[in-house]
């Protein structure tokens, strides 16, 4: 009996994990047959259509760069940059650029930053392109740690893929000079934010809906982690769930259009078991940031949490943990936020930390200010992104790059459901047998009565 229960919890269990629905099927199919019926289920196939003009740009790794065609899969070799080609011009110009959740300008570098500027590939001449059009305006833009400076305006600025994507008069920043872009690893930003933060200046993701390039407002981004194959993209106009993610769930959360960024709330920041009480702030998911930067008291609680669960020191700044030596990285705590009120998302050790030998790195930097947070590539490696400009949303799916599954709520449910009532019919299945058994033990002695 004890076996029949075991194999009943072990099967259960297995079913749940990978397609939790069947796991109330095969129950009432158990229940059934033990009743004196059987139904069968007939399995539903739904044919999934894709997304109308939906587009699929992949990006390139930052670091160890191959001249690959589009078709081609890429290896992230250092997780820090991400960055995809478009041209720009008449005749065409190709730049590579950061495509920039949490900035709004597209910024190209321009010949007269060849000296004044962060290092790059490709420059910008005005004069030498017949689309080119000056809207006779200096623009700076500030962001964090850097700014630029350049002129204003528009050009033709087009994809390099299988179906070209291509707009027209889209608003843009000759930089003539740039400061604390040093690190940038790119020509230039293609930034896809609100135009809220462009001065009004439809953004390119505008651009495309208004020139009828996609048919839905949308985009998402899915990039890789070093360890695995698959490359990095950004599909205008759609998504693709089966792609880039494990169980397709996509949670959805209101962004605070108010600030102009893609911004969420951030209601509640759990580091292990211990809650920051700080952490109802604005949240920018920032797909232009490698790490996630946080205010420096919620960065110093971060440290002290993390330092609790193992053995740490500060080297710059950055916290340094023992991985390998007394420790393992499975020591240090899960790090969990409410985005919205509601929805949890976590980050194990093996996201937040950089793991080099026996040591990691916290992927958790410094921000000058306190009134938001940014949540940037640590956290989008673990979640396959949906940017919905329509609905002002965003919606959180578990990529194929995280480790782990995480469990939802319905299936711990079932999980509690089906053990409960597999404990029931076992133990209905023993009062049964013991009841027989007692029956054939001590028969019933019929006596006539006159």
């Amino acid at each position: 009996m004890a076996f029949i229960f075991n194999l009943i919890l072990i099967l259960d269990i297995q079913l749940i994990k990978h397609y939790y629905y069947m796991t109330l099927q095969t129950l009432f199919l158990f229940v059934g047959i033990v009743l004196g019926y059987i139904k069968i289920p007939l399995e539903k196939i739904i044919k999934t259509n894709t997304v109308e003009l939906s587009y699929v740009i992949p990006f390139e790794s930052s670091i160890d760069l191959i001249d690959l065609s589009v078709t081609s899969y890429i290896d992230n070799m250092s997780n820090k940059l991400y960055r995809g080609n478009i041209s720009v011009g008449t005749p065409p110009i190709e730049f590579n650029v950061v495509f920039d959740t949490g900035v709004s300008w597209m910024l190209i570098p321009s010949i007269k930053c060849k000296s004044s500027c962060h290092k790059c590939d490709n420059f910008f001449n005005s004069s030498a392109s017949s689309s080119f059009k000056s809207l006779n305006q200096e623009i700076r833009v500030d962001f964090g740690s850097w700014n630029a400076i350049g002129n204003l305006g528009s050009e033709l600025v087009s994809t390099k893929e299988a179906r070209e994507l291509s707009v027209s008069d889209q608003a843009f920043i000759s930089i003539n000079n740039d400061k604390g872009l040093e690190n940038l690893g790119a020509d230039g930003i293609l930034g896809l934010g609100y135009s809220k933060l462009s001065d009004g200046y439809p953004t390119f993701l505008d651009n495309l809906m208004h020139q009828k390039q996609i048919s839905k407002k949308i985009f998402s981004i899915y990039i890789s982690d070093n360890k695995y194959e698959r490359e990095s993209a950004i599909i205008f106009g759609g998504y693709d769930l089966p792609s880039y993610t494990k169980n397709e769930e996509v949670k959805y959360v209101r962004v605070l259009s108010e600030t102009g960024y893609w911004a969420v709330l951030l209601s509640k920041l759990k580091v292990g078991k211990s809650i920051l009480k700080s952490a109802s702030v604005a949240a920018i998911i920032d797909s232009g940031r490698s790490m996630i930067s946080v205010p420096k008291v919620d960065l110093e609680y971060i440290h002290k949490k993390i330092e609790d669960q193992g053995q740490c020191i500060k080297d710059s700044g950055d916290l340094i943990c023992d991985c390998g030596t007394s420790y393992v990285i499975e020591d240090y705590p899960i790090i969990s936020f409410t985005l919205g009120s509601e929805y949890i998302f976590t980050l194990g050790p093996e996201d937040y930390f950089l793991k080099t030998n026996k040591k990691c790195q916290l992927l958790f930097s410094q921000l000058p200010i306190s009134n938001y947070w940014i949540l940037g590539d640590v956290f989008l490696r673990r979640y396959y992104s949906i940017f919905d400009a329509e609905k002002s949303m965003i919606g959180f799916s578990l990529s194929i790059n995280s480790k782990d599954e995480e469990t939802p709520i319905l299936m711990i449910m079932l999980i509690i459901l089906s053990t409960v009532i597999a404990s029931l019919m076992c133990i209905g299945i023993i009062i049964c047998y013991m009841k027989k058994n007692y029956e054939k033990t001590h028969p019933f002695n019929y006596q006539r009565i006159d």
